[in-house]
């Protein structure tokens, strides 16, 4: 594996760090909490994860997270920052837009009969971003 996920209930940080080294990827969930993407991105995640934006099938209980702390979070950390939770191609380019550099998508790819057109139409989100700097 090229690295791991962690979520609140699983080893720190410096365990996985301690266990891949320093080539591999880790990335913190944070849920909706900017002390904890600020810990996470100081101690040397290379990505954090902030949601649930939207109501999600996978995880119907999940904590939300507002788009005030995606602002907020986005403006205090270099990391790129991964917006997860209920995230379509109709709701995606709002988290983008306030922050977000990548999207966590499941429902949104796998709904679909089609998870390519399902991408493609998302890959569209960034490319409206990117043309519009």
């Amino acid at each position: 594996a090229d690295g791991v996920h962690l979520g609140q209930h699983d080893m720190s940080y410096r365990a996985a760090r301690r266990i891949l080294g320093n080539d591999k990827i880790i990335g913190k969930s944070c849920y909706n909490d900017i002390t904890r993407a600020l810990d996470a991105a100081e101690k040397g995640a290379n990505y954090i994860a902030l949601g649930s934006f939207f109501n999600s099938a996978t995880k119907k209980k999940a904590l939300r997270c507002g788009l005030d702390v995606l602002q907020e979070t986005s403006k205090k950390i270099k990391v790129p920052i991964v917006a997860i939770g209920g995230i379509t191609a109709e709701n995606g380019l709002t988290l983008i837009e306030n922050g977000a550099n990548l999207l966590a998508c499941i429902d949104a790819l796998f709904k679909d009969n089609n998870g390519f057109n399902s991408a493609r139409k998302l890959n569209r989100l960034f490319e409206r971003v990117i043309a519009n700097e």
